[in-house]
């Protein structure tokens, strides 16, 4: 998905539960900010390897460039705010995303 913030169109990773996504009387989406890596980020990310970090490949979920989701800074935003919706992450990596955004939300210790 895409979603306007900060008077910028930027790609978002929704991290909200399908009940909520679905109901059309629930306004309100969950969403992560998703971050374009600028040449030689990628290693000093990589090298920090925050637990909290998820790092995106474009193969992977068809943005044009590699990127960084911070879920550790995470944001609610009306519905009405998302446009286009950009592709879905594969099976293995939204089970990598889950274990990420529990940790990050203080559901499991590390």
């Amino acid at each position: 998905m895409r979603a306007v913030l900060t008077f910028k169109t930027r790609p978002v990773l929704i991290v909200q539960n399908r009940m909520d996504n679905a109901n059309s009387a629930y306004p309100f989406v969950i969403v992560a900010a998703v971050h374009s890596i600028k040449p030689g980020e990628l290693e000093k990310l990589r090298r920090i390897n925050h637990p909290t970090d998820f790092l995106l490949s474009p193969a992977e979920c068809g943005l044009k460039q590699p990127s960084v989701v911070f879920l550790n800074q995470l944001l609610t935003i009306h519905k009405n705010l998302l446009q286009d919706h950009i592709g879905p992450l594969p099976a293995l990596r939204l089970a990598e995303l889950n274990v990420k955004l529990a940790e990050a939300l203080g559901l499991v210790e590390r």
